[in-house]
């Protein structure tokens, strides 16, 4: 039983890691023309390949997935018993969480205190809400809103016409 265990937590492991390979294969390809609809995921699934090629070639061999199997493996099993209890997968989702909101926060904390206040998220919304509205008609049109969900108000000058050479990032 303890084989089978053994058998169903690496199979879930490399399920894992060819799920976040896939993503991070696809990110990296940018004859794809897709839009990235969150820029952070598809830096950390770039961060991911890069870490998984240990030789470079942009492609992830057998012994390489495998390599990042038994990472994973390792970080998930926090007491080194050779398994991973749902706990433990639990406190991994839990930790990566809070460090995900953490960067969000840092991303519009203004007075940099680590927590945020109605004035700054009033501050953030009023700034990505000017990054969306790209025909500076205050008011966002169904396509703008769109393209600012999908990510598109951090790309380029906020008219599309305009050529003063200025882009602006989110927050």
């Amino acid at each position: 039983m303890t084989k089978l265990k053994n058998l169903t937590v690496l199979a879930l492991a490399g399920t894992m890691m060819a799920t976040g390979l896939s993503v991070a294969a696809f990110a990296n390809d940018n004859r794809s023309g897709i839009q990235e609809r969150d820029r952070g995921a598809a830096f950390r699934a770039g961060e991911r390949f890069a870490r998984a090629d240990a030789d470079g070639d942009r492609m992830i061999s057998l012994e390489e997935f495998q390599a990042g199997v038994n990472e994973r493996f390792t970080s998930l099993d926090a007491d080194g018993d050779g398994l991973v209890t749902p706990a433990e997968m639990v406190a991994e989702r839990q930790r990566v969480a809070e460090e995900r909101a953490a960067e969000r926060i840092a991303r519009i904390d203004s007075d940099e205190d680590g927590t945020l206040s109605l004035e700054e998220m009033t501050a953030a919304s009023e700034a990505r809400f000017a990054r969306m509205d790209r025909n500076d008609d205050g008011s966002l049109e169904p396509r703008e809103l769109r393209r600012g969900f999908r990510g598109g108000d951090r790309d380029g000058p906020r008219n599309p016409g305009a050529d003063d050479g200025t882009s602006e990032q989110s927050l």
